[in-house]
């Protein structure tokens, strides 16, 4: 299997138990801002070849939106 491949299917069953253990647990909530910024960082940082000053910046800058 191609390393693609296995990234996807990764990413594909980490979602798919996300929806598991959503509907689940339904006794916590999340505002929208929170799930952006979640999403976000998630994104960045399953990303290859990304140095830390750049996550660290992006939190950085998530803390001073907030």
């Amino acid at each position: 299997m191609c390393p693609l491949t296995e990234h996807i299917d990764l990413h594909a069953e980490i979602r798919a138990q996300m929806l598991v253990d959503a509907e689940n647990c339904q006794k916590e909530s999340i505002n929208w801002s929170d799930f952006l910024t979640a999403q976000a960082l998630y994104i960045i940082c399953t990303r290859p070849n990304l140095r830390a000053s750049t996550i660290e910046a992006v939190l950085r800058e998530a803390k001073i939106d907030n």
